[in-house]
């Protein structure tokens, strides 16, 4: 039986919340316009909108960080990396979900985990985990964390890379048609709570380069975030320092999360 405590996220979520709504709505008012229109480019203010957003939306896993998104069904969910789990969940799809539950695993960051969380969804090979409320009946205090969450949040949306055909050129002059990829600006978020900022590519798993800061042990489970939302999460799970010029592969979402997670694919993604 875990215990149930009442957990110290609620205590900050409501006002910290409240004040993001005005200026993320006027965000999502101008990345809704088409993609080459002038004013889809966001300011320093809307780009510092969209950081200050998901960092509302980074909450503490284990020893790594999580984010919160939504589900098919439109219930509130935690995205980590895999690794960021005490242990792997039993391989079972009749497994109890108190077999699934963890107690002392989420928390605000900054401090330590105190709130349980049940695994809905895990692939150890892509390095993601997905959790959810522990049962309302046997924890109705650490429930009600959720609850609170579904009335605040924001949760963040997940965005899609703009993939085409790689062109490589070989010695004798002839190019070549390869796979799709796709690069992009994106940002990261430091163990010091500050955002800094790098370049990503895709193929087959987004590869960071180009960072201002090494991705180091505790970053895991981070969100990767674009303009349009996130795209991946940092999995920094060889317990060593990252090399800044170039690390991965990390998880890219859309091809990565289960298909409660996800909307249609996209044609032009190359498979796994």
């Amino acid at each position: 039986m875990v215990a149930d405590e009442t957990p110290n996220l609620m205590n900050y979520l409501p006002e910290q919340f409240a004040l993001i709504h005005a200026r993320f709505d006027r965000l999502e008012a101008v990345l809704s316009v088409e993609p080459n229109h002038p004013d889809a480019a966001p300011s320093q203010i809307e780009m510092d909108a969209i950081l200050f957003a998901a960092r509302l939306c980074t909450i503490k896993v284990g020893d790594g960080f999580g984010f919160m998104m939504k589900d098919d069904q439109d219930d509130l969910v935690v995205v980590t990396a895999a690794h960021c789990l005490p242990h792997m969940p039993p391989v079972a799809s009749a497994s109890h979900r108190e077999e699934r539950t963890y107690e002392r695993l989420l928390g605000q960051l900054g401090d330590k985990p105190s709130i349980a969380a049940v695994v809905r969804f895990v692939d150890p090979v892509a390095d993601i985990a997905i959790l959810g409320t522990p049962c309302n009946q046997e924890m109705p205090q650490q429930a009600k964390v959720y609850d609170t969450l579904e009335r605040y949040a924001r949760p963040l949306r997940m965005a899609r890379l703009e993939f085409a055909p790689k062109i490589h050129t070989r010695s004798n002059g002839q190019t070549v048609r390869g796979d799709p990829e796709a690069e992009a600006d994106a940002w990261l978020l430091g163990l010091d709570g500050e955002w800094f900022s790098c370049r990503v590519s895709c193929h087959r798993g987004i590869w960071i380069s180009k960072a201002l800061k090494p991705l180091q042990p505790g970053m895991s489970g981070s969100p990767i975030m674009t303009r349009a939302g996130v795209i991946g999460i940092v999995s920094v799970s060889g317990g060593g320092v990252q090399d800044t010029r170039l690390s991965g592969p990390q998880p890219y979402l859309p091809r990565s999360l289960p298909g409660w997670m996800l909307d249609t694919p996209e044609v032009d993604e190359p498979a796994p």
